[in-house]
């Protein structure tokens, strides 16, 4: 009774910080770090050449990444239990610090995948971060306009890195992105240092939990497991794209590689438009059928980047980047409406994080070997996502969200 009454007490006392403050250092901190995870496909083939990787061994650059994450989500989310949201971030900073200046002196393959696995946790303990964060500092009625805009950090590192690393490349070598966006987080650990510093009085969600809920009780949930499907699906859908669009466009001749490689940013480019925007109308309207209508389009965007016709391409960028790319603003600011209580956030974002990390690894192993079983038909095997997309569609119409309109009746019957 009395930790009851000490929680209370706790959630009384936060203190909301003023929302575009928060989602915009929560968006620089994490495109800092986003930068990482896509500085590696444009770069691939002259980093598989100069380190001696072969044609099947390359993409491990990418899948020991999400591996990691995978691995790692559930460890990860105890770990956000128990620290301050300020000092996760720092700490996820000079983890990818730290990685990406090994990376940069790295003598062969076996050392650079090492520090590729330390950039992956990093970028891991922010993915769990930055949605509790945005939950815990935001108002709950612009929770959704906040994840709207801090939720494109992974799209806006993905667009910095497909137009910033080739050019870098090209004038200085591939070790000298690695040095580079290392230097970009250590600026963004700074700001984030000094912009934090009234957020320190702020409880941690240990702190303000009731319950010691964990992961496999937040997996058990099916009002957070179907969703955290569609979000598989739709990591799915994106790896593939980001990973082996620019070798499909170049290799077909549709396209140069600085012409390939700013097609694959364009979905991302789009989503700093629809995300917000989507996120805002969630706030009014609600998440099902927007989180249901993002998850089609991600599926139907990504399928059409892989056909013969740069018209359709880019028709299916701009499809997936203004809507199928607001998937995870959508799926992280949905948490509360997903479960029991606030208590359960932590666990939850963590079961998200799980998904989301299974659905990058999946793509980034086996897409390719689809391909090779479908004879180099990059069209053919894309036809795939279809009907995993129908499927996770079909599972979010029988998951049930807490909506607005359901929140005055609530509140009503409190007080009664």
């Amino acid at each position: 009774m009395k930790s009851t009454s000490t929680n209370a007490l706790a959630r009384e006392k936060r203190e909301y910080q003023p929302p575009v403050l928060v989602a915009f250092l929560l968006l620089l901190m994490g495109t800092s770090v986003s930068l990482h995870q896509f500085k590696v496909p444009p770069l691939m083939d002259a980093i598989a050449n100069e380190l001696g990787f072969s044609a099947a061994a390359a993409p491990w650059l990418m899948s020991v990444f999400t591996l990691v994450c995978l691995v790692f989500a559930a460890p990860a989310s105890l770990l956000i239990q128990r620290m301050r949201m300020k000092w996760v971030m720092l700490l996820s900073g000079a983890v990818v610090v730290a990685g990406s200046v090994l990376g940069a002196i790295s003598p062969n393959g076996a050392f650079l995948l090492v520090s590729r696995s330390m950039e992956g946790f990093g970028f891991l303990l922010m993915s769990v971060a930055i949605p509790v964060a945005a939950a815990m500092y935001s108002t709950p009625s612009k929770i959704g306009l906040v994840m709207g805009i801090c939720g494109v950090w992974i799209s806006t590192g993905q667009i910095l890195a497909f137009n910033t690393a080739p050019a870098l490349f090209i004038h200085t070598g591939w070790r000298s992105v690695w040095w580079g966006y290392a230097l970009f987080v250590v600026a963004a650990l700074v700001i984030l240092l000094f912009g934090f510093h009234s957020w320190d009085a702020a409880p941690s969600p240990r702190a303000a939990q009731a319950e010691n809920i964990r992961l496999r009780d937040a997996v058990k949930n099916k009002n957070l497991l179907f969703p955290s499907v569609g979000f598989l699906v739709y990591n799915f859908s994106l790896m593939a794209v980001v990973t082996f669009f620019p070798g499909y466009a170049t290799g077909s001749g549709l396209l140069s590689l600085r012409q390939a490689s700013f097609v694959a940013s364009l979905p991302m480019i789009f989503c700093l438009i629809g995300s917000p925007v989507l996120g805002r109308l969630t706030d009014r309207f609600g998440h099902k059928w927007l989180y249901a209508l993002s998850l089609l389009c991600g599926g139907a965007g990504a399928t059409l980047m892989f056909s013969k016709s740069v018209p359709l391409i880019v028709a299916g960028a701009a499809i997936l980047g203004l809507i199928g790319a607001a998937t995870p603003s959508l799926m992280f600011s949905s948490l509360g409406k997903l479960v029991p209580s606030m208590d359960w956030l932590a666990p939850s974002n963590g079961v998200a994080v799980l998904f989301q990390n299974a659905g990058m690894f999946l793509a980034s192993l086996s897409f390719g070997y689809l391909v090779k079983a479908a004879g180099g038909n990059y069209t053919l095997s894309a036809m795939i996502l279809l009907p995993l997309t129908a499927v996770s569609v079909i599972l979010v119409f029988f998951t049930r969200y807490k909506e607005p309109e359901q929140e005055p009746k609530q509140a009503k019957e409190s007080a009664l």
